[in-house]
């Protein structure tokens, strides 16, 4: 009998990084991301706030999920994120332990605590291309759309490949994402 028990945590952070589109060996596409969180403390003693530690979490979505998380969230942004959480285990080639904790994201949004965010419902193209594993990414400003008109136009995601590391808080950003634009209606 399957264990069906989860634990489910609820992180609010800043994105470390754009979310990438990725693929599994077997075709299925998601996105991955970090979060970088750091709690603050309140010292009584100087009478003001510090940053504690900053904790840094891989977090992985699917399906629309992952398609909306790529079209509106960016690096740096402030978000708040619902997970089902596994720590994996394992064993360096010098013998060490090692743990990581893994999120698979069910839920993302961003946090309006210090902006403001606005939600638009996926057109049925977008909801289609998920279903069929052929994420349709849209990488135009909300400015960009025409809302009067009902505007499906997308974008098509180029080749997709498998994750090698994790990316570093320290690293050099990602170079910019080219995508082709499609016409939904076609």
């Amino acid at each position: 009998m399957a264990n069906n028990n989860k634990t489910y945590v609820t992180i609010h952070g800043n994105l470390v990084a754009d979310p990438e589109l990725r693929t599994t060996r077997d075709g299925a596409t998601y996105t991955t991301f970090r979060v970088a969180v750091t709690s603050r403390q309140f010292l009584r003693e100087e009478n003001q706030f510090v940053d504690a530690e900053t904790s840094y979490y891989s977090v992985t979505a699917f399906g629309a999920l992952a398609v909306n998380v790529l079209n509106c969230a960016k690096k740096g942004q402030p978000v708040i994120v619902h997970a089902a959480q596994t720590i994996n285990e394992w064993q360096t080639r010098e013998g060490e332990t090692r743990h990581e904790v893994r999120l698979t994201a069910e839920h993302m949004g961003h946090s309006l605590r210090l902006g403001r965010s606005e939600f638009r419902k996926d057109t049925r193209p977008i909801l289609d291309a998920v279903a069929a594993q052929q994420p349709q990414v849209d990488d135009r400003p909300a400015e960009a759309y025409d809302r009067s008109e009902g505007d499906d136009t997308v974008a098509s995601s180029g080749p997709l490949v498998p994750p090698d590391e994790h990316d570093a808080p320290d690293e050099e950003p990602a170079p910019e994402r080219a995508y082709e634009v499609v016409s939904a209606s076609s």
